[in-house]
């Protein structure tokens, strides 16, 4: 797991990691799948399965502080923080971060295959 970082830094990592699991997710399925999920990375060329995922998504996804508390109140301080260094505009609460189009065009890019 992500450990002694800023929990913005560990955010950044993990979503970042999470946007990559989900372009190349499915690639990296049916690597692992095709050795029978098989963890052992001399089984891998060096651009396959387990290294793949390492590369896209770092040696884990710090899902405690991306997805079971993206709603959270620091988690809207850190994206109002973001915006306003970039000169953005800052959301009164994670619903209307949630419906706005910037949340949109994150899920958008995030979503798109590269």
């Amino acid at each position: 797991n992500i450990h002694s970082q800023s929990i913005h830094r560990r955010k950044v990592l993990s979503l970042a990691g999470l946007r990559n699991l989900v372009i190349y997710g499915p690639e990296i399925y049916k690597e692992l799948q095709a050795k029978l999920f098989s963890s052992d990375p001399s089984l891998y060329r060096h651009d396959q399965g387990v290294h793949k995922m390492r590369y896209f998504t770092g040696n884990a996804v710090d899902l405690d502080t991306t997805v079971l508390r993206a709603t959270d109140g620091v988690t809207l301080k850190i994206v109002n923080m973001m915006n306003l260094k970039s000169g953005l505009r800052e959301f009164a609460s994670s619903e209307e971060f949630g419906n706005s189009q910037q949340a949109a065009e994150i899920a958008r890019v995030s979503t798109k295959e590269s």
